[in-house]
This record gives C-alpha cells, structure tokens and sequence, in this order.
C-alpha cells in the first residue's frame, strides 16, 4: 500500500505558509451524468481550499481529457474495423472474445 507523508507548515519570518495541495478528480466515462460529477468534483476542491489560511490549492488534476481521447480513438477504431480482424488488431480481438466469453458465463448463457 502507497505510504502518504504529510509535510508540516514551516514559518518563514513570523508568517505561517500554505500547505500546497493538489486533487485528484476520477471520472468513470464521458456519460453525461459522469460529466456533471466531474464539475461537482471541481466545485468541490475549489471551494475547500478558497480563504485557507494554511492551504492553497496547487492545481486540480483529472482523467477527463485522457478519457475523452481514448472513446474516440474506441469510436474510430469500431467504425474501421467493427469485427477487430483488421492487421494489427489480433490481440485486441481475443482480448474482446475472452472478455465476453466470462461475462457469458456469468450470466449463465
């Protein structure tokens, strides 16, 4: 398991310095309700860290953009080659076929 140190408050000439922090904002798929949980989440970190006094947001980091990228690179591959027999592909193709043979056959089908 990962091991967090926290790094106490340090005074520089009489004043206390904030605590620099960063978030961490997951996001499960590009649905719209996701979406919306994503700007909650944003909201959120925004909020908790405006007026510190020993803290200040750093910066907020998320896989929205990352996601996004990668269900359009899905999108455009389906649209080329739909049945993953393309050159290339083969790997991808058993990796569906296994994944939807273990969903089978745990719905019993």
């Amino acid at each position: 398991m990962p091991t967090v140190t926290r790094i106490g408050l340090t005074k520089s000439e009489g004043s206390i310095q904030k605590l620099r922090c960063a978030a961490y904002c997951r996001v499960s798929s590009s649905s719209e309700d996701q979406l919306h949980s994503y700007a909650a989440q944003l909201r959120y970190y925004r909020e908790k860290f405006n007026g510190s006094e020993t803290e200040e947001l750093a910066d907020i980091y998320a896989d929205a953009d990352l996601l996004q990228e990668a269900s359009e690179e899905a999108r455009r591959l389906a649209d080329e080659d739909p049945a993953l027999t393309g050159e290339g592909h083969e790997a991808l193709h058993t990796m569906f076929e296994e994944y939807l043979a273990d969903r089978f056959a745990e719905l019993n089908l």
